[in-house]
């Protein structure tokens, strides 16, 4: 669990890059945050179906 959240916050530190000065340089910035973005919410995606299994698992039947 640690290393994935370590490997989020490594993902978001790429979102604090400073924007390019040039409107050139703009959709390949958007398109980079877009991505780590998703890869985050697969992450978490991943989690959360890692974590409602366990509940299955010990049959305490929330939801979250």
């Amino acid at each position: 669990m640690e290393q994935t959240y370590d490997n989020i916050v490594t993902s978001l530190l790429c979102i604090l890059e400073p924007r390019p000065l040039n409107q050139l340089g703009m959709p390949n910035y958007c398109r980079s945050i877009l991505t780590v973005l998703a890869q985050i919410k697969q992450r978490l995606q991943l989690i959360e179906t890692y974590y409602a299994d366990e509940l299955k698992y010990w049959e305490i039947g929330e939801e979250f």
